[in-house]
């Protein structure tokens, strides 16, 4: 090969991994998951722990939901693969769509797209299940 052709090749293949790692970064940054929530659109929210349920649906409780959850700051991950969850959460919409989040230690779960924490928000989750679980 000519060096011409060795440029070119040893100058795509950078810009390819330049534009790969790009890509990775902007997939992984910082997001808020629950910023485009309009609060009056969630019917109920159903947080179940151990086979008991707390279930939100005044609007306070939801909006306290809703902080929480645009307060946290989460990281797009890839699945590790770890089984188990601290709780399970259905939230339930007006219009009928559904999203289901699950919340490990480090990791929070949304429809199935993995998040990592800055922290364990499980603490978190439990003040606001424990005040609205059912007898």
């Amino acid at each position: 090969m000519n060096k011409k052709v060795k440029f070119v090749l040893v100058t795509v293949s950078v810009a390819l991994v330049f534009a790969a790692l790009i890509g990775l970064w902007i997939g992984t940054r910082n997001v808020n998951i629950m910023k485009d929530v309009d609060i009056n659109e969630i019917e109920k929210i159903e947080i179940y722990q151990n086979n008991k349920a707390s279930i939100l649906s005044e609007e306070n409780d939801v909006k306290e939901f809703v902080k929480l959850f645009e307060s946290m700051e989460l990281d797009k991950t890839f699945s590790n693969s770890k089984e188990g969850y601290a709780f399970s959460i259905d939230v339930y919409y007006k219009n009928g769509k559904e999203s289901k989040i699950i919340v490990r230690s480090s990791e929070i779960i949304i429809d199935g797209k993995f998040y990592k924490c800055d922290k364990s928000y499980c603490d978190d989750v439990r003040k606001i299940y424990e005040a609205h679980i059912e007898q």
